[in-house]
């Protein structure tokens, strides 16, 4: 593979992310308009979401450089990435539910459970957030 070819495909990766980001969004407005007696399809944005990491699956078999780091802490250690993705998780609801100094206890753990890479971020962003 030469380097423009490879430079398309990383510009590609990115605008496929940033469509799960959107995705992810309008999921989070399907839902809440179908709690309000509307009927739209939750589930044809959840087919859209696998349709676009299914594309990303081939990006990254040829160039599995481009993948992110939250896809190779799973596949370095899947147990270590459930326990950061639950502390992930929960510190996010009570960050959510603005209970601030319990998030930031959270993140902190977080933090101080991950090396490098997408956990790290999440945690730094998150006491960034929440004003720690």
């Amino acid at each position: 593979m030469n380097e423009l070819e490879k430079r398309q495909l990383e510009k590609l990766d990115y605008e496929l992310g940033q469509a799960l980001e959107k995705l992810g969004t309008s999921a989070k407005l399907v839902r809440y308009i179908e709690s309000q007696g509307f009927d739209f399809s939750l589930r044809k944005i959840g087919d859209c979401s696998i349709s676009l990491w299914d594309i990303r699956e081939q990006i990254y078999s040829l160039a599995p450089e481009l993948k992110p780091s939250f896809i190779q802490e799973f596949e370095a250690d899947r147990s270590r990435f459930d326990t950061l993705s639950k502390l992930s998780r929960q510190a996010k609801k009570l960050e959510n539910d603005q209970k601030f100094q319990e998030a930031s206890q959270v993140y902190k753990k977080l933090l101080a459970q991950s090396e490098h890479g997408h956990f790290r971020r999440v945690a730094e962003a998150g006491l960034y957030r929440v004003g720690t």
